[in-house]
């Protein structure tokens, strides 16, 4: 198979089914603005056909990975990582984490009091 064709269908796919489901999207708002209707119900997990999906879902990753003879999420040295680029990624990893946790107390602290909940 051709490179281009997956391609094109990976972009087709999602265009047809947005098509063909356009109701279930109108469903997906009503569930948030009348969610008392829409309480959640969890025998639907025990069910015999989801069960059934779970497991064959299940099986067919196991077979996959013993097809291939390897895990699923590849190492280090499969996508080409270098002891340099490991090296550097550590030295900024507390700067990565710390812009990540400082951004939303800078967002909370810049619109603190200016919320639209009243606490009364």
């Amino acid at each position: 198979m051709r490179r281009t064709s997956s391609l094109f269908g990976i972009g087709i796919l999602p265009a047809v089914l947005s098509a063909a489901m356009g109701d279930v999207a109108h469903a997906h708002v009503e569930w948030f603005e009348r969610a008392a209707e829409y309480e959640p119900s969890r025998d639907l997990f025990f069910r015999p056909l989801p069960v059934a999906v779970r497991l064959a879902t299940l099986a067919a990753g196991f077979l996959l990975w013993r097809k291939r003879g390897r895990g699923f999420v590849p190492g280090r040295q499969a996508l080409g990582a270098r002891e340099e680029g490991r090296s550097a990624l550590y030295g900024l990893l507390p700067t990565i984490l710390g812009v990540h946790a400082a951004a939303p107390l800078f967002f909370v602290g810049a619109h603190r009091g200016t919320s639209s909940r009243r606490t009364t």
